[in-house]
């Protein structure tokens, strides 16, 4: 499976119910785990998420928007500073895979 490949609809990126994707910036989430101290079981445990969330967002996978805040919370880092716009908006033009 390729980051940021998963679900499109009317070329928004789409979850299965309508919900909306998004994927990270891997150095920076990389950087805010490694700065945590903090490992992807205690990460996801504090901001009530499963572990396969951290590990998705830390691969750039697509992960729906809730809890992809909810991650960056407790990382201490804003998700707008971390969502990968670049690669949402080539996957939105159907341009070069990531």
């Amino acid at each position: 499976m390729q980051a940021c490949e998963e679900w499109r609809l009317d070329k928004k990126i789409m979850g299965k119910e309508g919900e909306s994707m998004v994927c990270a910036k891997v150095n920076q989430i990389i950087a805010a785990m490694t700065a945590s101290c903090m490992s992807p079981q205690e990460i996801a445990d504090k901001a009530g998420v499963s572990v396969n969330i951290v590990y998705r967002m830390r691969r750039g996978y697509l992960v729906k928007m809730d809890r992809f805040g909810k991650v960056c919370q407790v990382l201490g880092i804003a998700p707008e500073d971390v969502i990968d716009y670049d690669r949402l908006e080539q996957r939105e033009k159907g341009g070069a895979k990531s």
